[in-house]
């Protein structure tokens, strides 16, 4: 009951930093991530000789969806540490009731509620302005991709949230990695057109293995994806990043620890 609480707590919290407290930079995030999609969309579309058609649309819509959780997966956990080492917030949070690891997964599911916010607007938009004929039956199912895309690349997030206990400053690094992902995942450039080492980089991520079942349910229209080998490992891949985020975290976490370089920054 007492994690419940504070479950709960964080949620509010989280909710309140970005819709209250800095709501004019949450805004400001929201129409920068809609022009991306609006440019690179408008750009792909005038390079071709024909109108995108449903499939292709849709693709783009859901696919850019899902790189939006993939974007704050990979960067959200790192920028929470570095900002808690800068305010004196981690050596208090270590005096707590829970273990870090715990406070950090207790942000995370925070943020990804926040997130799942911006990324289903941008997503009502982009559906209300193309009007792609699909079915809210696809859509539905889709969300069953979701999940384990969303797991895999906060796994991710884990990990690299270990590295700024190591090394500080990453972000970087991280903002590389969640634009590169965008256009080696198969959402704006198929991977029929990507090299094979490039299709096999994206897709042992769980962004580009999603993206491709996306576009197997939506061109195929088969609820047997589920039961594919494609989907079975789109789970294998998430729960990989998952446990490898967390062991490498408290790995990272036990070193600092002996070093006494935790807090420091």
């Amino acid at each position: 009951m007492k994690y419940i609480n504070f479950l709960i707590q964080e949620i509010k919290n989280v909710f309140k930093i970005n819709f209250i407290r800095y709501k004019m930079y949450t805004f400001t995030n929201f129409a920068i991530t809609y022009l991306i999609f609006a440019g690179i969309f408008n750009g792909i579309n005038g390079l071709n000789n024909r109108p995108l058609n449903n499939i292709e649309q849709t693709l783009y819509i859901m696919g850019y969806m899902m790189w939006m959780y993939t974007m704050s997966g990979i960067n959200h956990p790192a920028n929470e540490i570095l900002y808690m080492r800068q305010s004196g917030i981690l050596e208090r949070l270590y005096l707590g009731n829970f273990s870090f690891i715990t406070v950090l997964n207790t942000n995370i599911i925070a943020n990804i509620i926040n997130q799942s916010i911006k990324v289903f607007t941008i997503g009502l938009i982009g559906f209300l302005s193309l009007k792609p004929n699909i079915s809210v039956e696809i859509i539905l199912k889709s969300i069953f991709i979701f999940i384990p895309t969303i797991m895999g690349v906060y796994g991710i997030g884990i990990m690299s949230s270990a590295l700024v206990l190591k090394f500080k400053r990453i972000g970087q690094l991280n903002q590389l990695l969640s634009y590169a992902l965008l256009f080696i995942s198969g959402i704006f450039i198929p991977f029929s057109k990507l090299p094979l080492i490039i299709q096999i980089i994206s897709k042992s991520f769980t962004l580009g293995q999603g993206v491709e079942l996306i576009q197997s349910l939506i061109i195929n229209d088969k609820t047997n994806v589920f039961l594919s080998q494609d989907y079975l490992l789109l789970w294998i891949i998430a729960i990989f990043w998952i446990f490898f985020g967390i062991i490498t975290f408290l790995i990272i976490e036990k070193s600092a620890k002996k070093k006494g370089s935790l807090v420091g920054y």
